[in-house]
């Protein structure tokens, strides 16, 4: 039976509501029945046509205040920069954390509030870097934009796996499903992931990560002054940034040494150096990590990119992160000590092998590595890296996609 409206009573209010707490609770839990359910709470908003120049930005990345970072945050700055008069909205956790968006003209809603859900529901333009694509009912006349969070194409997602759970194969395949446009860093993550393991068959933008034109811009001396004060660092003082990927507890590998690794360092550079220790967000939090008097955890630090931009030498393993690093011209360390065991779960979209890029399979190899390091021998291999995979950074990422944004608001 269907109950008649009661005076006064706001359905749309009370359908926001709703999916409000649904979608609160899917950040916490599952999600194999969200679809269903907030695609019936959407429904007051389906009727009406998006709102018109307004863009919503929802993003994931590193450090407690992480939601303004990564591609869209470099996009929502092209944006800005280009049409001052759009309506931005972007969720985050806490919008009293973000007054530098604030500052920006930018309207913040909290993470699974009826606010939040009204706004990306009904925004003319949603960019994302993953997030919320796999279960949120976007509107068919609304534009998507889906940056991803990462260049290269190294290791296998999740539900792109040998055994991967078909639930979340199902999700990774719906997400496509909702995107208008895919932003890509090069020909083979295009090929690999955005036609293969998405099976995504829409607009592509082969024109690099947004987030990488910083790295690829030719006086980044301001940014790296500001980073390096807001770490405490002193002028003179040399970094090696330590970013693997997402890694367990009781992983098995070899630990990390990183007293040896800075005195392997200065003993190849000179100087003093310190270690900027940055976790993966996915990372339990009982994972052991390196310690010491110069070891900084920099994991909390809002902007990746900024710390890549400043350190000397990165030292990762499987992370998507090397591809932005390989950018910048500075040496790249790959500390892969579980190196066979990952080739055979989950598995790499390119074997490390054809990368180009020394491996290192224990601290005493990764010593090795950098005693007898060759600058000229390793840009050699950095360019073939990049020509291998078909980089597409351009450098104008950000600029060029805002462009596409405001060729949609027209």
């Amino acid at each position: 039976m269907i109950r008649p409206a009661r005076p006064g009573h706001d359905w749309r209010r009370a359908a926001a509501e709703l999916a409000g707490r649904v979608a609160a609770a899917a950040r916490t839990g599952g999600t194999a029945l969200l679809g269903p359910v907030l695609s019936v709470a959407a429904l007051p908003w389906r009727i009406r046509p998006p709102r018109s120049r307004t863009v919503a930005f929802i993003a994931y990345g590193g450090g407690a205040r992480h939601e303004f970072s990564c591609n869209p945050k470099y996009v929502l700055l092209a944006l800005r920069a280009l049409d001052p008069d759009l309506d931005l909205v972007w969720a985050v956790e806490d919008p009293q954390a973000y007054p530098e968006l604030t500052d920006l003209g930018v309207r913040l809603v909290a993470h699974g509030s009826p606010a939040a859900f009204r706004e990306l529901l009904t925004a003319q333009v949603v960019v994302s870097n993953g997030a919320y694509l796999m279960w949120f009912p976007f509107g068919d006349r609304q534009f998507v934009i889906n940056t991803w969070h990462g260049g290269g194409a190294y290791k296998r997602l999740p539900g792109d796996q040998p055994g991967a759970d078909p639930l979340l194969r199902l999700k990774q395949r719906r997400s496509s499903k909702v995107t208008d446009l895919f932003v890509s860093s090069s020909t083979v993550f295009t090929r690999e992931l955005v036609r293969g393991a998405f099976g995504y068959a829409g607009e592509v933008a082969e024109v690099g990560m947004p987030r990488n034109d910083l790295l690829l811009s030719h006086d980044r001396s301001a940014v790296d002054a500001r980073t390096r004060d807001r770490l405490g660092l002193a002028p003179d003082a040399r970094t090696v940034l330590v970013a693997p990927t997402v890694r367990a507890a009781d992983d098995p590998a070899e630990p990390f040494d990183p007293d040896a690794l800075l005195a392997a360092l200065e003993r190849r550079y000179g100087g003093e150096w310190w270690i900027l220790r940055r976790q993966h967000k996915l990372t339990g939090p009982d994972r052991a990590a390196p310690t010491g008097g110069r070891v900084l955890e920099v994991s909390d630090y809002p902007d990746m990119q900024e710390l890549l931009s400043l350190a000397d030498v990165l030292v990762s393993d499987y992370s998507s992160t090397i591809w932005d690093f390989i950018l910048t011209g500075k040496p790249c360390l790959l500390y892969v000590p579980d190196l066979d065991q990952l080739r055979q779960q989950p598995g790499f979209y390119v074997d490390p092998a054809c990368w180009g890029l020394p491996l290192a399979g224990s601290n005493a190899d990764l010593h090795r590595t950098i005693a007898d390091w060759e600058p000229e021998q390793y840009r050699a291999a950095a360019r073939f890296h990049l020509r291998e995979f078909g980089s597409a950074e351009s450098g104008r990422a950000a600029e060029l996609i805002a462009e596409r944004i405001i060729e949609v608001c027209k």
